[in-house]
C-alpha cells in the first residue's frame, strides 16, 4: 500500500494535467467567442480595480488581458491606451530599464505600428533594443527580436539602409550562435528580403527567399503552411525579377 507521501507525489502530475486541460479548454472557448472573452476580461479588471486597487499586481495582469483581447479584435486604439497606462505604471514602479517596462514598451510600439503610426513606435523600439542588449547581451533571442522590430519600423519609415543594416546584423548573430536555421532566424531573413526588395535589390531578395524555402522545407516539411507561404512569396519575387529583366 503506497504511503501518504507517495500518494501525494503521484497525485501532483495528475492535478497539473487536469489544470492544463482546463486552461486549454477555457482558452479555446474564449477564442471561439472573442467579444464574450473581452467582456469577461473587462469585468475581471473592473472588479480587481474596485477590490484590489488600480496598482495591484492582479489588476495589472487583468489590464494586460483586456489589452490582448482588444488586440485580437483589432481594436488597437483602445489597446494602445491600456498599454500606455501599463507603461506609465512600470516606469514609475520599477524604472525604465526593467524587463517589465521594456516588455510594455514593445507591446505599445507594436500596436502603434498596427495603427500605421511608426514614427511614435520608433523611440520605443530603440529603447527596447538598447535595454535588451544591455541586460541580456547582443546575441540573446530577445535582443535579436527587438533588433528585428526596429529594423521593420525603420523600413516602414523609409530608412531602408538602416533597416537593412539592423536586419542583417540580426541574421548574422543568429548564425553565429548556431541558430541559422531556426524559425526566428527565418523570420528575420524574410524581413531582410523584404527590405532588399524595396531597395530594388531583387536578385538578392530572391536568393534569400530561396534559402528560406530550402530551410523550411527541410525543418518543417514541404507541405507545412509556413513552407507553402514561403513558396508563394518566392514565386511573387521571381515574377518581379522577370518583369525587370
Amino acid at each position: 500500500m503506497p504511503t501518504p507521501s507517495a500518494a501525494k507525489r503521484g497525485a501532483v502530475p495528475w492535478l497539473r494535467n487536469r489544470i492544463a486541460q482546463a486552461t486549454e479548454r477555457a482558452a479555446e472557448k474564449m477564442d471561439s467567442d472573442p467579444e464574450s472573452a473581452l467582456r469577461s476580461a473587462q469585468a475581471t479588471l473592473d472588479w480587481s480595480i474596485r477590490h484590489r486597487g488600480a496598482d495591484s499586481t492582479m489588476t495589472l495582469k487583468a489590464k494586460v488581458e483586456v489589452a490582448e483581447r482588444l488586440e485580437r479584435l483589432g481594436r488597437y486604439e483602445e489597446a494602445v491606451q491600456l498599454r500606455r497606462e501599463l507603461l506609465t505604471h512600470f516606469r514609475l514602479l520599477v524604472g525604465p530599464g526593467d524587463p517589465s517596462t521594456l516588455t510594455a514598451e514593445g507591446f505599445q510600439a507594436l500596436d502603434l505600428v498596427r495603427l500605421r503610426r511608426p514614427q511614435e513606435a520608433l523611440p520605443l523600439y530603440q529603447h527596447v533594443l538598447a535595454g535588451r542588449a544591455d541586460a541580456l547581451g547582443p546575441e540573446h533571442e530577445q535582443t535579436l527580436l527587438a533588433m528585428e522590430w526596429l529594423g521593420c519600423t525603420l523600413r516602414s519609415l523609409g530608412n531602408l539602409p538602416q533597416s537593412r543594416h539592423l536586419l542583417q546584423q540580426a541574421v548574422d548573430r543568429y548564425e553565429q550562435k548556431g541558430a541559422g536555421e531556426s524559425e526566428e532566424c527565418m523570420k528575420a531573413t524574410s524581413h531582410l528580403a523584404t527590405t532588399l526588395l524595396e531597395m530594388g535589390q531583387v536578385p538578392e531578395s530572391c536568393e534569400l527567399r530561396r534559402h528560406i524555402l530550402d530551410v523550411r522545407s527541410r525543418t518543417l516539411g514541404p507541405d507545412d503552411p509556413t513552407t507553402l507561404s514561403s513558396l508563394e512569396t518566392l514565386a511573387n519575387t521571381l515574377r518581379r525579377l522577370e518583369l525587370e529583366d
